[in-house]
């Protein structure tokens, strides 16, 4: 799980860092940014909010078919919806 929180703290700081660099371009081209997020937890929806915040982004949620349960989200069983197809 902290390698995860890692992963995405380490993705939202690449993120802010281009735009950052895009923002001139983005003024003369008046695009718009999207934070396109999936979060079966919650713990990616709390970043993704920030990171559109700081970055004057829409926020847009990219939700499942069907609702994740807790048995979908135990990465230990690896028959979970969570876990890698191998």
């Amino acid at each position: 799980m902290k390698r995860l929180l890692l992963a995405i703290m380490m993705l939202a700081t690449i993120c802010l860092g281009i735009s950052a660099q895009d923002k001139t371009l983005k003024e003369k081209n008046d695009m718009k940014t999207l934070v396109a997020y999936f979060s079966a937890s919650g713990t990616t929806k709390g970043i993704a909010q920030q990171l559109a915040k700081v970055a004057g982004a829409d926020l847009h949620e990219i939700k499942p078919a069907k609702a994740y349960t807790r048995a979908d989200l135990d990465w230990h069983d690896k028959q979970s919806r969570s876990s890698p197809i191998e």
